[in-house]
């Protein structure tokens, strides 16, 4: 009861922040669905679903955050999050159930704010959780379009004016990838492969070492 009062209360507020939405033809209909981003602001998991919950059937997106207050089963609920626990095995256990059960989740790779053109070392849970699942991936590029926030003044002012454009890619799979060995050098293509697609529509670049 209480996801769907938040998506009719939130909704509508959020979307007054995103400037343009293309793509949403590229989500699939059929569940579950990994969507991969780059982080440009800290409200960008609320922001994507905003716009993408109402395309989705209104079916609730999990989104891993580190945000220590989210953790709070009420927080849980409301808004779909799945803490960054210190125990990192312990989230990516708790993500890989709900895609198992036909959950959309969203990965943000960069595990932070990024505001630069390059997007560089980047963790490894949205690949691992693809190649354990298998299931598609949905690459996002987030392109902000105000100046990120640089006082706590501006934190405050970034919640109802900044702006930004998603654009939303195909999806793909990592077939390739399908019963290999998962070692460091797999998880490196791997990266590669997801990352330079969300780079393209984040009109940012890519650099492995970055």
């Amino acid at each position: 009861m209480s996801y769907p009062i938040s998506r009719r209360i939130l909704g509508p507020l959020l979307k007054l922040r995103i400037r343009s939405l293309i793509g949403l033809e590229n989500i699939p209909a059929q569940r579950p669905i990994i969507f991969v981003s780059n982080h440009v602001g800290e409200q960008d998991g609320l922001l994507i679903a905003a716009a993408i919950v109402p395309h989705a059937h209104g079916q609730k997106i999990y989104t891993i955050a580190k945000w220590k207050i989210l953790s709070f089963p009420l927080w849980k609920k409301w808004l779909g999050i799945i803490p960054l626990y210190p125990d990192r095995s312990k989230t990516i256990q708790e993500t890989t159930r709900l895609i198992n059960h036909g959950h959309p989740v969203l990965v943000f790779p960069e595990g932070g704010v990024n505001t630069d053109i390059i997007i560089g070392k980047v963790k490894t849970g949205a690949a691992r959780l693809a190649l354990a699942t298998r299931a598609p991936i949905v690459p996002i590029g987030l392109r902000r379009t105000s100046p990120p926030p640089k006082t706590e003044l501006g934190y405050v002012m970034e919640i109802f004016f900044g702006r930004l454009d998603i654009s939303i890619g195909a999806p793909f799979d990592l077939s390739a990838w399908y019963g290999k060995t998962v070692d460091r050098a797999l998880l490196q293509d791997v990266n590669q492969f997801i990352m330079s697609r969300v780079a393209i529509l984040a009109n940012k670049k890519y650099q492995l070492n970055g």
